[in-house]
């Protein structure tokens, strides 16, 4: 049994612009501590920008998208002989107002694990940058972590809680026993392995295991079968 205090990750999307903003004035009171670099202080300035410029245009969007439903059961739905409704305007800049970046969360992830490592770092600093959460007992015998699938684009994006543990380690079954797919530090796990044939389908199983300094610890958790289908 040990103790140990949980990795702050936000899980929805009200929490993330307030965490990106905190880090962003945060970030630069501790350059010396954490080996915080110039590129990791323009990339927080950037993300937080790009989250709060891409949400605020995702919002102008769905209200331009609700204006066309609306003129939509205004002309069909509509008594005759009613004021013609107006024509819907987008009221939204015709390009992004900021730079663009892919893979903003797996960087953002991998930045924060980097800081935690550093000589520097204390728990105090993780509080005030807010990149720890509560405190939990640990017990490295009989930990399970759950397994949980998302489809992309015809591919299984593999997570599972990391429950306070340093990672997880994922298996796959594609009918020839387990053998493994990745080891993740919280960012899920895309299964890249070609699909069936067209029209054709499968089924692979995944299980996984919470590591610990390199380790696999605690029990395997359920299996989860997850149909393919060649697309």
């Amino acid at each position: 049994m040990m103790k140990k205090r949980l990795y702050y990750y936000p899980t929805n999307d009200g929490a993330m612009l307030p965490f990106l903003q905190n880090l962003c004035a945060k970030a630069p009171n501790y350059l010396t501590q954490l080996s915080i670099t110039g590129a990791d202080v323009s990339f927080l300035t950037l993300m937080c920008a790009l989250w709060n410029s891409l949400t605020d245009l995702q919002n102008r969007a769905k209200r331009f998208a609700e204006d066309w439903t609306s003129l939509r059961k205004a002309c069909f739905d509509g008594p005759p002989n009613s004021p013609t409704p107006a024509w819907p305007v987008w009221n939204g800049p015709g390009t992004s107002p900021v730079g663009l970046d892919t893979g903003c969360d797996t960087k953002l992830r991998g930045m924060i694990k980097r800081w935690k490592t550093a000589p520097g770092y204390t728990e105090a600093i993780g509080e005030d940058l807010g990149i720890v959460g509560d405190e939990i007992i640990l017990n490295p015998n009989t930990a399970q972590t759950e397994v949980q699938v998302n489809m992309k684009a015809g591919h299984p994006q593999i997570s599972a809680p990391l429950l306070g543990f340093d990672s997880v380690e994922f298996q796959v079954n594609r009918g020839t026993g387990f053998e493994l797919l990745d080891v993740s530090t919280g960012a899920p796990v895309m299964d890249q392995h070609p699909l069936p044939a067209l029209g054709e389908s499968d089924v692979w199983t995944y299980r996984a295991i919470l590591r610990m300094d390199n380790q696999p610890v605690g029990q395997w958790s359920l299996n989860l079968p997850v149909p393919v289908i060649g697309i």
